[in-house]
C-alpha cells in the first residue's frame, strides 16, 4: 500500500512541472518553477497538516532544489530535477537526519542581513570604532595623569 504523502508528492511535483518551464542557467538547461509554492500546493488539495512533511520530502529526495523562497511579490524559484520515487520516499520517510538548510532559506537570510546592514561598510566601522575607543582612553590617561582637564557639557 502506497502512502498518502506520497500521493501528495507526486500529485504536487505534477503541479509544479506543470507551471515550469525550461530555462538557461549558466550554459545548463533546467526546468524552473517560478509562482507561487503555496498556491500550487493548494491547487493538490493536499491538507495543510502535510505541508512540512511534502516540501521537506521533495527536497530531501532530490526532486527539487529551492533557490528563493516566495514571498509576497517574490515568486519562489524552484528548480526540477525529478519526479518523486517510491524507493527514494521510503529512504527519506525512514530517515532521522536532520535536513541540511535549503538554498532559498538560505539566501533569504543573506538578503536580510544585506538589508539590516544596508550600507554600513562593517570594516571601516569597526575601524572607526577603534579609533575612537583608542581617542578615549589616551583622554582618560590624560585625566588621571592631571595633564589636562575633562571637557564640560554645557547644557542649554
Amino acid at each position: 500500500m502506497v502512502d498518502a504523502v506520497f500521493h501528495h508528492l507526486s500529485n504536487l511535483y505534477k503541479q509544479l512541472e506543470e507551471g515550469s518551464s525550461i530555462e538557461d542557467m549558466d550554459g545548463v538547461n533546467l526546468r524552473v518553477f517560478r509562482g507561487s509554492f503555496v498556491r500550487a500546493y493548494r491547487t493538490c488539495a493536499i491538507a495543510q497538516s502535510y505541508y512540512t512533511d511534502v516540501r521537506k520530502s521533495l527536497i530531501s529526495m532530490g526532486c527539487i532544489t529551492m533557490l528563493r523562497q516566495g514571498a509576497r511579490n517574490k515568486p519562489s524559484v524552484i528548480i526540477l530535477h525529478k519526479p518523486p520515487e517510491l524507493g527514494d520516499y521510503e529512504v527519506v520517510k525512514h530517515s532521522d537526519l536532520t535536513p541540511r538548510l535549503d538554498p532559498a532559506i538560505l539566501a533569504q537570510r543573506v538578503d536580510d542581513l544585506a538589508r539590516q546592514i544596508g550600507g554600513f561598510n562593517i570594516l571601516e566601522g569597526f575601524k572607526d570604532h577603534e579609533e575612537r575607543l583608542r581617542e578615549m582612553e589616551l583622554r582618560i590617561e590624560k585625566i588621571s595623569q592631571g595633564t589636562t582637564t575633562p571637557k564640560r557639557k554645557i547644557n542649554t
